[in-house]
């Protein structure tokens, strides 16, 4: 073990003089479902914003400023038939 009572990471960083707080109860149970959970976390966040970026694009191009409030309307719903 890396960073468990004896772990040689600890130690290493015992030498140095760092302490490092127990990683046996809740803390140690968010910093390894954080480091585990990460990836995911990250995977799924990026293909959800990368998946709205073109809608948000048409929505404000149709919104822009100097339209109608009718013209603005019918892109919308063109844009959400597609």
């Amino acid at each position: 073990m890396m960073l468990g009572s004896n772990g040689w990471m600890r130690a290493l960083l015992a030498d140095i003089g760092i302490e490092l707080p127990p990683i046996y109860g809740m803390f140690g149970i968010l910093l390894v479902f954080s480091l585990k959970f990460y990836p995911f976390v990250f995977l799924l966040t990026a293909s959800g914003l990368a998946r709205s970026a073109p809608r948000s694009r048409k929505r404000r191009k149709a919104s822009a400023p100097g339209r109608g409030a009718a013209s603005s309307r019918s892109r919308c719903r063109w844009s959400f038939r597609r």
